[in-house]
């Protein structure tokens, strides 16, 4: 029985799990996204604007954008080391400082209009 369990396993690709402690910062980055977007949202809401929600919508939608970007890195990044390819990939990070502008931003702004 104690077999079985190690059959079910896949194999660590990354002795040091490297992709895996890089996939939890991005999800936490996304949850850090995802808590200022409704805070956002909540302070647009109680305005009675519509339009005055839009920030915290989009921030929202930045904290999802973060998570699947993070996701997808790290399925590519255990695809390139299985291939013993380079890892580095600059995109991802490229996005998701723009993302992270743009939310300061619409924060900022959202914070003027008060």
């Amino acid at each position: 029985m104690a077999d079985r369990g190690q059959r079910d396993r896949r194999p660590v690709l990354d002795s040091g799990l490297q992709a895996e402690r890089t996939r939890l910062a991005w999800s936490r980055t996304a949850l850090a996204f995802g808590a200022v977007g409704a805070l956002m949202l909540h302070a647009g809401l109680d305005t009675g604007r519509p339009m005055d929600a839009l920030p915290g919508v989009i921030a929202i939608c930045s904290a999802a954008a973060t998570y699947l970007l993070g996701v997808g890195r790290y399925h590519a990044t255990n695809r390139r080391i299985t291939r013993k390819m380079a890892v580095a990939s600059a995109g991802s990070v490229r996005t998701l400082t723009a993302l992270t502008a743009m939310t300061v931003v619409l924060a900022l702004v959202q914070m003027a209009g008060r």
